[in-house]
């Protein structure tokens, strides 16, 4: 999740002289080459486009979910059950397996990304390591998530949780920097707020976002993640309180249900 300023950018959150683009290369040229959208932004990990069968999209159904008994045998066990494998999801799955749960991410698609990976880019308004280099924050530099904070609150006429926009604000680089140690190569904007994976083209409007995703998945699985895909939600029960919790879902491929059951409390 990332603030994003509006057009209007305060000079003096600039500390480069106009007209000098972002970093978008390794080597902080101004211009940088990069792959046509086939070869940088391929759908499938070996270089190809997958098919996008629209089966594997479950038709958005918001009707209530039904409680059920705690069955007797449970399908899986695990720490934390994640449900979802867009953005978010496969953050918090693969940040729960980096310290040491065992992890269950269940997804009602029949692909991981979700909505993020059709993302044109994201917006983070200081505190990464890319904006440093840079001497780039927002409404100031250096970066203070106070500032941010207040700025924010303003824009949204105070319609806002103070304390999610701080949390934000003070999160959202360092949590970029993670990214980037888990395998995904960003890339600075022409101008610093935005942020965007490295081989992301100008030309390939959709998926810009793709390479970030399918990095945060892959590294999910070298940590353990364990996986669901077509696994829509069905019923949801709990025993005792605060003891655990479950996911039940129906398996498209297999036409049966599972049960998920979350081991430690939240």
């Amino acid at each position: 999740m990332a603030v994003v300023a509006s057009s209007t950018v305060s000079r003096a959150a600039y500390a480069v002289e106009e007209d000098v683009i972002g970093d978008w290369s390794a080597d902080g040229s101004s211009e940088v080459e990069v792959p046509p959208s086939p070869k940088g932004n391929a759908s499938a990990s070996d270089g190809t486009y997958r098919e996008h069968n629209a089966a594997t999209f479950p038709a958005n159904d918001a009707s209530p979910i039904e409680p059920r008994p705690v069955p007797s045998i449970w399908d899986y066990e695990c720490d934390i059950c994640v449900v979802g494998a867009g953005g978010g999801g496969l953050n918090a799955a693969a940040r729960a397996a980096e310290l040491g749960a065992s992890v269950i991410c269940v997804e009602a698609a029949g692909l991981h990304g979700g909505n993020a990976q059709e993302a044109g880019m994201c917006g983070i308004l200081g505190g990464s390591k890319m904006q440093e280099s840079k001497r780039f924050a927002f409404p100031s530099y250096p970066f203070d998530a106070k500032a941010l904070t207040d700025w924010a609150m303003d824009e949204y006429h105070y319609a806002a949780d103070p304390k999610l926009i701080y949390k934000i604000a003070e999160q959202g680089g360092p949590s970029l920097d993670w990214m980037a140690e888990c395998g995904v190569q960003w890339r600075l904007g022409e101008v610093p707020v935005y942020v965007a994976p490295k081989n992301a083209t100008l030309d390939h409007h959709v998926l810009k976002m793709k390479d970030a995703t399918d990095a945060m998945f892959n590294y999910g699985q070298r940590k353990g993640v364990d996986y669901h895909f077509q696994s829509p939600p069905s019923r949801l029960c709990k025993t005792r309180r605060g003891a655990s919790s479950a996911w039940c879902v129906k398996r498209i491929t297999s036409a049966r249900s599972s049960c998920m059951r979350r081991l430690r409390s939240s």
